[in-house]
Parts: C-alpha cells; sequence; structure tokens
C-alpha cells in the first residue's frame, strides 16, 4: 500500500476519535476513501430499519445516482452476510451489477460498514475507467473499514 494510502489512513483514524455521531463517521471514511481513491463517485448508503431501502445519505461525484438500494437485493444480502468487498471491474452481466450506480460507470467497489454503537451502511466507489481498482485500493477499502 502506497505512503500516501497510509498518511490518509492515520489522518482519518485520529478524527474518528472525535467522532460524536455515525453521520460524522461516515462522511470521513466517504472524504478519505474519496481523496486515496480518486474515483468518479464515491457514495454512502444508510442502512434504515430492517426491511427497508438503503438510502442515499453522502455523494461525491456528479453522476446520476439511485437514492434508494434494496436490502434484499443479491448485493447487499452478499456484503451482510460475507463481510467481503465486493470488486466490479468491468461492466458484464453479474448478481452485483447494481453496484455500478451509473450507466457510465465501468469498475467499482462496495464494502458494508458496521461501526460498534453507530448505524451502518453501504460504501460504494465506482469509476468510469475499467480495472480501476487494485489491490491496493482493496487494501484501502480493508483498512479503513476497520478504523473505529
Amino acid at each position: 500500500m502506497s505512503t500516501n494510502y497510509t498518511d490518509l489512513l492515520l489522518e482519518a483514524g485520529k478524527l474518528f476519535h472525535h467522532t460524536k455521531s455515525g453521520k460524522e463517521f461516515f462522511e470521513i471514511i466517504v472524504e478519505y476513501t474519496n481523496s486515496a481513491l480518486k474515483p468518479d463517485l464515491c457514495c454512502f448508503f444508510l442502512s434504515q430499519k430492517p426491511g427497508n431501502n438503503l438510502k442515499l445519505t453522502i455523494k461525491k461525484g456528479f453522476a446520476e445516482t439511485p437514492t434508494f438500494l434494496k436490502e434484499q437485493s443479491e448485493l447487499i444480502s452478499f456484503l451482510n452476510e460475507s463481510g467481503e468487498i465486493v470488486c466490479l471491474n468491468t461492466r458484464k452481466p453479474s448478481p452485483f451489477a447494481e453496484l455500478l450506480l451509473s450507466d457510465t460507470m465501468k469498475s467499482g467497489l462496495a464494502v458494508m460498514l458496521l461501526p460498534e454503537g453507530k448505524e451502518n451502511g453501504v460504501l460504494i466507489v465506482n469509476s468510469r475507467q475499467p480495472f480501476f481498482f487494485k489491490r491496493n485500493e482493496i487494501t484501502f477499502l480493508e483498512n479503513i473499514r476497520r478504523l473505529k
């Protein structure tokens, strides 16, 4: 992982100690993910009550995006059950195709964020470039979601 990613993770970690709400926590995650990865789109969808859709609450980027994600979709169910990061690096048929939030996006990452004592939700990062996300970007997301 690059030094820049490490520096950004350290900065974000320091800020987390001063957060008072889940919204602040998620704003930091989105801001630092956007700064580190430099994607075309970075969105956070907040989980509402169980059984409801996830609502778009934070967005960085200009592409049109859905305002809700279905909680019962394959993507959200998989993220909830596995705790894994989902990566699509091309626009091809996939049960996780909704990860690409806009027709212009060619690659994307998604991760479920489950901070202790706060609401949870899904961070989705998209790029117009195919094969934009590599091991370093996935490692960055793995590390940022572990910060508390």
